[in-house]
């Protein structure tokens, strides 16, 4: 069979393509954006046991306070990563600021209480850049407009139509 009868006998198939050319599909943006975060939040976490089991050596309260940090932060970018609605977002970013705001204060004036009360504190390379993967952290609550969920088809969805629906009435192949 020569390939010209085989392309009389092929039928063409309708398969879905963007309604106005070529887009970025921004339920793709939003997770590359959500996985950066939930990885950032997963190396601060990581970057906080290391500090947890250096730092809290000498101190009780270093140690429960760098381990709690820690624990939270690698759960939420592990959850983050898989699952994650508006709600646990929101808890995230309430969690990283609180940690932000507490290196910040440490870091200018100092903390009012516990063992470091008054004291202010170098900034040095590990807390920096456990500090540098926190902020992101804290933004998904406002940056990343919607959590993810189950993927949207695009033969659903109004941006989408299929090539056999966008021929003229009367025009078959």
């Amino acid at each position: 069979m020569s390939a010209e009868i085989w392309w009389r006998l092929t039928k063409p198939v309708s398969r879905p393509v963007p309604a106005s050319g070529p887009r970025a599909d921004p339920d793709r943006d939003r997770a590359r954006v959500l996985t950066a975060i939930a990885l950032a939040s997963v190396a601060a976490g990581a970057i906080n046991v290391a500090a947890a089991a250096t730092v809290g050596r000498g101190s009780t309260q270093n140690l429960a306070f760098f381990s709690v940090v820690a624990a939270a932060q690698l759960v939420w970018g592990v959850v983050s990563m898989a699952e994650a609605p508006r709600w646990w977002l929101a808890v995230g970013a309430a969690g990283n600021l609180a940690v932000v705001a507490t290196w910040v204060v440490s870091r200018t004036v100092g903390l009012p209480l516990g063992d470091y009360a008054g004291i202010t504190l170098p900034v040095g390379l590990p807390d920096a850049l456990a500090t540098a993967g926190t902020c992101p952290s804290a933004v998904p609550s406002s940056a990343a407009p919607t959590a993810r969920g189950a993927p949207r088809s695009r033969s659903n969805s109004p941006r989408y139509a299929s090539s056999a629906s966008r021929q003229p009435a009367g025009n078959s192949r």
